[in-house]
């Protein structure tokens, strides 16, 4: 697998962002064109800006492990597209910061190549309800800001991680439709 995994590298250079092969397990790749979607110079006027991110389950043999993808609206295609793609071991809080990380990442470099300020709303997430989600996803921007000198506390980058974050309607309906269903069965 390692040979395959360098041989790979070798003939799509600059599409695997990072790899981890530890405990925590990521393989986080990307494309030019996908990065360049994430980072665009104009709002839509439907409510299709900003990323969605969600992990789909059962992509891989594994059970455990996860596809996360983090997407984006395409003006361009007129439709949905991925901005970043990984492949992880588990859905842990440190699969999701490392996620995020590379993430916020290729999207302050992609600005800083256009003469583009980097700043917190450029990395407005809509998540599901996932606690380990939340947690990577806060954990990764203060790790960003960190890691850039940031003047502000950690208590007030994690206030501005949240304020980031929405949650997916769809995966709320989910949550109470389950939750209504169990409610008939345990007494509030």
């Amino acid at each position: 697998f390692v040979d395959d995994f360098a041989e790979f590298q070798r003939n799509h250079p600059g599409y695997v962002l990072y790899s981890q092969f530890e405990v925590v397990t990521v393989v986080v790749v990307q494309t030019q064109f996908m990065v360049s979607q994430l980072v665009t110079d104009f709002i839509e006027d439907e409510a299709v800006n900003g990323i969605v991110s969600d992990a789909a389950h059962g992509f891989w043999h594994s059970s455990k492990d996860l596809l996360i993808i983090s997407s984006t609206y395409s003006a361009l295609l007129a439709c949905w597209v991925p901005g970043l793609m990984t492949y992880a071991n588990g859905g842990s809080a440190e699969h999701y910061r490392l996620h995020f990380l590379i993430l916020f990442n290729s999207m302050a470099d992609e600005c800083e190549k256009h003469g583009r300020k980097v700043d917190d709303e450029l990395f407005g997430n809509v998540v599901d309800f996932s606690e380990a989600e939340r947690v990577g996803f806060t954990q990764a921007f203060i790790t960003f800001w960190t890691n850039r000198e940031d003047p502000r506390s950690q208590a007030e980058l994690e206030d501005a991680a949240g304020a980031l974050l929405k949650g997916c309607q769809q995966h709320y309906r989910s949550q109470v439709t389950r939750v209504k269903k169990i409610s008939g069965v345990i007494d509030p």
